[in-house]
């Protein structure tokens, strides 16, 4: 490979430098795109999946919040319903009482560590 070519990006065929630009790395405009595109999903993959995880998890505790013995909920409950404590879209800490709340979206809850049982959640 001499100094007037380079090989694209995309698909690794050599590029004469010759004719256009000189810095160019990509041997056409459909390899450009392409190149640009496989990165910007991949990077819009994670976010999808993640997302996806909060929904889930949403629906839990949306679905929790809705039985009558709501306050306290086993923690192997949420597990077997599939709850995964890994994401949350924010932390709230009370002002009195200094409780820290997880939250998904609207839904909010926090480990309680006073109780006898420290795999039970509490709610808000």
């Amino acid at each position: 490979m001499n100094n007037d070519t380079r090989l694209c990006k995309y698909c690794h065929k050599e590029i004469n430098l010759s004719i256009g630009r000189r810095d160019r790395q990509f041997c056409n405009e459909e390899c450009k795109n392409r190149y640009h595109n496989k990165i910007a999903y991949e990077e819009e993959k994670e976010a999808k999946r993640i997302n996806k995880v909060l929904k889930k998890k949403r629906n839990i505790l949306k679905k929790m919040s809705l039985r009558k013995e709501h306050d306290e909920i086993p923690k192997e409950r949420l597990l077997k319903e599939g709850f995964d404590f890994t994401y949350h879209t924010h932390h709230k800490v009370t002002v009195h009482q200094k409780y820290q709340y997880s939250f998904c979206y609207d839904y909010g809850y926090r480990l309680n560590t006073a109780s006898k049982h420290p795999d039970i959640c509490l709610k808000l």
